[in-house]
């Protein structure tokens, strides 16, 4: 049986294991590394952060290049929230006083909802990592664009998006989420302005156990035309 759910030779320990560290999908030294670079000046916030592995892998990351918590003490590289509704592994099982809880969670922020928690996200580039496949995806992408500030403030613009997960017809978001990427209309905005997507990076994770994902990370920066 458990060749047959997880892959030949794959046992559940190996599985979990697998989730305390990752999440659903995992992140390798490239990824981390491509982020801080390029997100290390204007930060991320991450909607639908599960336990919040990747969070606390890119922060552990941030703050070994650059000595610091960040430009002040009150900033932090990576938000993280979740409404702790579809977790792989049980916050009863997994409390703050486990070892991987220790280890690889982060302190996910879970009062806020998927659209709440872009409404203060001051330009940050925006991460979702393996999101579930209904409207989740959508809700907060557009949720992320429509708080915008504006589009010709470089260092307060919400124009970038990190999507992990697989493609169309895959197990991540719906139809309408990769749509969305094929053109707009930003509702915030006049008519005579359109919104063009540009898939900017395609980066490979780490596959679970058995290797029998499809996900990569795309990263997709908006350009406004007049």
């Amino acid at each position: 049986m458990n060749s047959v759910v997880y892959g030949d030779g794959i046992t559940p320990q190996i599985r979990e294991d697998f989730l305390a560290k990752y999440g659903c999908t995992g992140f390798t030294d490239d990824i981390l590394q491509h982020l801080v670079n390029e997100f290390g000046q204007r930060g991320i916030v991450e909607v639908g952060a599960g336990n919040g592995q990747w969070a606390r892998a890119l922060s552990d990351h941030y703050r070994a290049l650059n000595n610091s918590d960040g430009p002040s003490k009150s900033w932090n590289f990576i938000l993280a929230y979740d409404n702790m509704k579809q977790l792989p592994l049980s916050p009863k099982v997994y409390h703050k006083n486990t070892l991987p809880a220790n280890k690889y969670f982060f302190d996910v922020k879970r009062s806020a909802s998927h659209i709440d928690a872009v409404q203060s996200s001051r330009g940050r580039a925006l991460l979702l990592v393996y999101p579930p496949p209904r409207t989740m995806a959508i809700e907060t992408m557009q949720a992320y664009v429509d708080a915008s500030p504006g589009y010709h403030n470089a260092s307060h613009t919400n124009d970038t998006i990190v999507y992990v997960g697989e493609g169309r017809g895959g197990a991540n978001a719906n139809d309408a989420f990769f749509d969305y990427f094929l053109g707009c209309n930003d509702s915030n905005n006049e008519d005579t302005e359109k919104i063009q997507w540009v898939l900017e990076k395609v980066m490979n994770v780490q596959f679970s156990p058995g290797g029998k994902g499809y996900e990569k990370m795309f990263v997709f920066r908006r350009k406004s035309t007049l």
